[in-house]
């Protein structure tokens, strides 16, 4: 696992960190846990945030305040330096009575293996 945490900025704020700590390295995928910087953030928040700007929700339980998006284009994902770190897809998933997830689908070979390395490896030292 890596001690690497990357920051999530929504329209340019802060709205919680990820060490992205789970990946499909043959597929360029991450995902990680989210550490919202707010406690409000969250059900209500995110889909009042996809209402407002457009983005399809998935899956939607509002009795269970589970929700997962669709492509998030104004979430921006940084490391501490703030070089971006570019997706083709980025989902957020979860619920508030557990946690949400971060998912980026198709992270470009090279930044996957600067940022992600651990995961290749870990992949190629898999037993099957």
């Amino acid at each position: 696992m890596t001690d690497r945490k990357f920051n999530l900025l929504l329209d340019n704020k802060l709205i919680g960190t990820t060490a992205f700590e789970n990946a499909d390295a043959p597929m360029n995928v991450v995902f990680g846990q989210i550490y919202f910087t707010e406690s409000v953030f969250g059900y209500d928040k995110l889909k009042n945030y996809c209402t407002e700007n457009s983005i399809s929700i998935v899956n939607d339980y509002p009795e269970d305040k589970l929700i997962s998006t669709d492509n998030i284009p104004k979430l921006t994902i940084s490391d501490k330096y703030g070089n971006i770190i570019n997706a083709e897809v980025k989902t957020i998933e979860g619920m508030d009575s557990d946690f949400y997830t971060l998912n980026l689908l198709g992270v470009s070979t090279e930044q996957y293996e600067k940022y992600f390395s651990q995961h290749i490896n870990d992949y190629q030292n898999r037993k099957f």
